[in-house]
């Protein structure tokens, strides 16, 4: 049976979507860079801030880092708590924390913002840990992952992660656990999104939760 449960937040616990986009598009006002299409701008939730004004804009790492920078700063001011709670994501917490299991959330949201939107949803008191990207971008997910379980001494073979993304899969096939795809996010959509990984796959929160409980 699992007892240590990791979790991405954008995508898989928030719909954090309008207060992302929103500050995307201040940021990229304030620094001269021009606003994409719509399509485009949905890109840009969920994956590390730096990677996609890097893949977009074809900048440097540190004029990207520079961006990212910005624009957490914005969010922080602007945005940060337009954003909506997943339904169902409340009695999951408590269902696995009635069981004792351990809960961790890894992100690649900036860490300090990451703890102010938990916070503000009433999710960080569910939480035994919560890890977010520091301020260089250093730390990939896999990385991220990797602390969280360090501070909750999990067990590798007990521990799934939950998430929407890709990102999300290869940092649980880094740190070798197994994965849970949610396709009601930012990524997956459906099983072709992951046809040649073998994990379970769900359209909400709550069968996730069930389907913990049972393994």
């Amino acid at each position: 049976m699992y007892k240590f449960v990791l979790l991405d937040l954008d995508g898989t616990l928030l719909d954090t979507s309008v207060g992302v986009i929103k500050a995307v598009v201040k940021t990229m006002d304030d620094l001269g860079f021009s606003c994409p299409a719509q399509a485009i701008l949905k890109t840009f939730v969920g994956p590390p801030m730096q990677d996609s004004f890097k893949k977009y804009y074809n900048i440097s790492e540190e004029a990207a880092l520079n961006a990212a920078n910005h624009f957490r700063a914005v969010y922080k001011r602007l945005s940060l708590y337009d954003a909506r709670m997943y339904p169902g994501v409340l009695p999951f917490l408590e269902k696995l924390k009635e069981r004792e299991i351990k809960l961790a959330v890894a992100t690649s949201k900036s860490h300090n913002n990451a703890i102010s939107i938990l916070d503000k949803f009433a999710i960080l008191k569910y939480l035994d840990y919560a890890m977010g990207s520091d301020m260089e971008q250093s730390l990939t997910k896999s990385d991220i992952m990797s602390i969280c379980m360090e501070k909750l001494h999990a067990d590798k073979k007990k521990t799934v992660m939950v998430g929407d993304m890709d990102a999300d899969l290869k940092g649980a096939q880094d740190v070798g656990i197994d994965f849970i795809a949610v396709t009601y996010g930012f990524g997956f959509r459906d099983k072709d999104d992951l046809k040649a990984i073998s994990c379970k796959m769900f359209n909400n929160i709550c069968d996730v939760g069930d389907y913990i409980l049972a393994h």
